[in-house]
């Protein structure tokens, strides 16, 4: 493989250099992702594709954060920001992008269970959230 250090907005990479991007749960822990999808509409050539799967806006509204570790030694996230559907869309619409897919995944019984809170108030939790949109992912194709 080839592996290079960058940053969300702005890959080493000349213009339309590959196929296909995916972006896994990283444009979410920016303030803004329009430059972020700016960018991989540039690395990626025309009629390619982009796919992005993110938390879900409304995760981010109720305060979900990407949690890791346990109770031990205290409670470590990684910050997610909220990002409403307006402001994907416009991303979008500035950087050229049609939408050619949009799938909203749902928490389940396998998603809720990692969830370091189930231990302390998991009835609360598998009744709030079983089936709510969790996982928001984009299939997008360059223009």
């Amino acid at each position: 493989g080839d592996f290079r250090l960058g940053s969300l907005d702005s890959l080493p990479c000349d213009d339309n250099s590959f196929d296909l991007a995916v972006a896994s749960l990283a444009i979410c822990h920016l303030d803004d992702p329009a430059p972020a999808v700016a960018e991989l509409a540039r690395c990626v050539r025309p009629g390619g594709s982009i796919v992005i799967t993110e938390p879900h806006p409304m995760v981010a509204a109720l305060g979900g954060q990407a949690f890791y570790g346990g109770f031990d030694g205290g409670m470590n996230f990684v910050r997610n920001n909220h990002h409403n559907m307006s402001l994907w869309l416009n991303a979008f619409v500035a950087s050229r992008l049609s939408v050619t897919e949009c799938v909203e995944l749902g928490y389940n019984a396998d998603v809720l269970k990692t969830n370091p809170l189930m231990g302390v108030i998991g009835d609360a939790l598998t009744t709030g959230f079983n089936g709510l949109p969790f996982i928001l992912c984009f299939k997008l194709t360059v223009n």
